[in-house]
């Protein structure tokens, strides 16, 4: 079974998550305490603002950003795997892969308005859809591709960096606590 997670600008095989669990759980709890609960249940009303945020944000064009990534980073694991198969591969992509993903994209694109309506009112939401209608709006809607793109690169060279840096540093601490790396030693996670 091949696993994937999404780590900045594409998707990683199951072998790398190892290096990103210490880093993951410490995001997820930032995110828990940044983000918390909903304050209210959305409305009819809120939903529909949602969608035209996304509609006016080209959420469905991110997404199709997110497939073409994911699966550069899918094909690049398997071409890996499977030498001199890359046709097989591409196919496999072209028949499994890229026709999963759009079917779940209407449920991811619910679950993102979702997001908007239970974490601004109404109010809130009429103006995040009056800002994105202006030219700045707009501009900035349409430039969120290649910004997503830049900060996911910055986003990966960070997380290498990071566990080039640390890595050694906690292989120490470890090794002075009489503590055992998960993966036995090297970088922190590693395969």
């Amino acid at each position: 079974m091949i696993t994937l997670v999404r780590f900045g600008a594409g998707f990683i095989g199951a072998t790398t998550v190892k290096k990103l669990k210490l880093a993951s759980v410490a995001i997820a709890i930032a995110g828990v305490m940044l983000n918390g609960t909903p304050a209210r249940a959305a409305s009819p009303e809120a939903t529909q603002l949602a969608h035209q945020i996304l509609d006016l944000t080209h959420a469905s064009a991110m997404a199709d950003q997110m497939l073409s990534q994911m699966t550069q980073g899918l094909a690049g694991d398997l071409n890996q795997a499977n030498p001199g198969r890359q046709a097989d591969v591409q196919a496999l992509i072209n028949q499994v892969v890229t026709p999963e993903f759009r079917q779940a994209v209407p449920g991811l694109m619910e679950q993102n308005a979702k997001a908007y309506a239970d974490n601004f009112s109404v109010d809130e939401l009429k103006q995040i859809v009056a800002f994105y209608q202006t030219d700045l709006g707009r501009k900035m809607a349409d430039k969120q591709p290649a910004l997503a793109k830049a900060q996911a690169e910055i986003d990966d060279r960070f997380g290498q960096q990071f566990f080039q840096r640390v890595g050694p540093k906690l292989d120490q601490a470890l090794a002075a606590r009489r503590l055992r790396s998960p993966q036995g030693g090297g970088q922190p996670g590693g395969n």
